[in-house]
């Protein structure tokens, strides 16, 4: 979608990004809800007939994590363990806020559409990264190529 993420990543109007982002976020509503519902349905069904409770459980049975209740377990440890540092970064990186982007709320969020511009104008100031001189020294042919390749020999594909 590479219309979508440079007006996202680059507009300067904040009302134009967040009807870029909506509209992108709404592609194929109403139209494809019966079908996610279906879907959805299905996946719960399959994993009743393989006698787990739900589709995570069957989803998390294979993984190191194992079970769902696990995979919540280690995501609140992981915020519990890194809200102090979170928290003094982004009181931090919300002091450059760029034109036109404002906090959404008291507690200091930012609105969905304003995140990748935010981000996006803090990397080019801080960071003076331009990702289009970045990809002239991975020329897609040669990329796809090199990966393919590593792909191909790894044992579990051949």
């Amino acid at each position: 979608y590479p219309t979508m993420h440079e007006i996202i990543e680059n507009c300067h109007v904040s009302a134009t990004r967040e009807k870029m982002s909506i509209m992108f976020k709404n592609r194929a509503y109403p139209q494809n809800q019966p079908l996610l519902q279906k879907l959805t349905q299905k996946r719960y069904e399959l994993a009743q007939k393989l006698g787990f409770e739900s589709f995570a459980a069957l989803d998390t049975d294979s993984a190191m994590a194992q079970k769902p209740g696990n995979v919540d377990q280690f995501l609140s440890q992981l915020v519990r363990a890194s809200q102090v540092k979170w928290e003094q970064e982004w009181s931090n990186l919300i002091k450059d806020l760029p034109k036109g982007v404002y906090l959404a709320d008291k507690e200091g969020s930012l609105n969905s559409w304003d995140y990748a511009y935010f981000l996006e104008t803090y990397k080019n100031k801080h960071f003076n990264i331009d990702e289009s001189v970045i990809a002239e020294y991975f020329p897609v042919e040669k990329s796809l190529k090199g990966m393919l390749d590593i792909y191909s020999n790894m044992p579990f594909f051949v």
